[in-house]
């Protein structure tokens, strides 16, 4: 096998590696990217928000989710990069086990802050 084949073997399985891995962290991202709208709505002043059109105010809103949704977004993908690097199949297992509890976790706590938030919101703003 040619250096230039070899090269090819190991790129083509270390994206094959991080494909699945990848596709799970957007799940993630949109947990986030709901949980966040609540709280960035709080760092408007009702003035600003009253001055501009119901579509005006709800771009400016999801603009400043942005932010928290991209650095989510990488975080998700740090874990990836040594699943992507390492051959090894016994540390390959371990990067595995190590990016499925990450995932868990910051899924878990994305969800928490979209229901404690969205909850709060729909059951005691307002009244």
């Amino acid at each position: 096998m040619s250096r230039f084949e070899d090269v090819v073997l190991r790129v083509g399985s270390g994206i094959f590696r991080g494909l699945a891995p990848h596709l799970l962290t957007y799940p993630v991202t949109i947990v986030w990217a709901l949980a966040s709208i609540v709280p960035t709505m709080f760092t408007f002043r009702p003035a600003d928000l009253g001055a501009k059109t119901e579509a005006a105010a709800a771009n400016a809103i999801l603009f400043r989710t942005i932010v928290p949704v991209a650095i989510v977004f990488v975080l998700a993908h740090l874990p990836i990069i040594p699943m992507v690097l390492t051959e090894d199949p016994v540390r390959g297992a371990v990067h595995r086990r190590r990016f499925f509890w990450f995932q868990g976790i910051v899924f878990g706590l994305g969800a928490l802050v979209m229901v404690g938030g969205w909850g709060w919101l729909l059951l005691f703003y307002g009244k």
